[in-house]
């Protein structure tokens, strides 16, 4: 989940979703709840088939080395079909990750997203992560200011 962009491939220009923001709102809520509690198959009712599939094999991946990862939406815009998020999930790392050895520690995950739903479905999906700020956390990777 490293600043990818999910896309349904097809364009809907000009359609406008039956949605509301609030609706719209929600249904991000919901795509950020299901993850949060492991309830990957509710991503199918959520999101285009092609970027359903791409986010359980990403939070599979994430689950596999923080098992209890979970966390919310913290912030929310919405315009039209087009929803922002601020994100934080956390996690435990238990397994490996990103080529670092199960430390135990309690890491944040930060980083927003961007989502577009059309039909009551999240059709694209732009999400950014501070994964160098896990790093950072996880002692891969010296914090600011200090050096290896």
């Amino acid at each position: 989940m490293h600043g990818v962009s999910w896309s349904d491939g097809e364009s809907r220009q000009g359609r406008r979703s039956s949605l509301s923001t609030e609706g719209n709102k929600a249904i991000s809520n919901r795509v950020a709840q299901a993850i949060s509690v492991g309830d990957l198959d509710a991503l199918n009712e959520l999101m285009a088939p092609e970027i359903a599939e791409e986010f359980k094999r990403d939070v599979t991946e994430i689950r596999r080395a923080f098992p209890d990862y979970a966390g919310t939406n913290v912030e929310q815009i919405a315009e039209g079909e087009k929803v922002a998020n601020r994100f934080v999930f956390m996690g435990t790392h238990l397994g490996e990750f990103e080529g670092v050895t199960p430390t135990g520690k309690r890491v944040e995950f930060t980083g927003n997203s961007i989502d577009r739903v059309a039909e009551g479905k999240i059709v694209e999906s732009w999400v950014e992560v501070d994964m160098l700020g896990v790093l950072r956390q996880l002692g891969a990777l010296p914090g600011p200011g200090q050096s290896e």
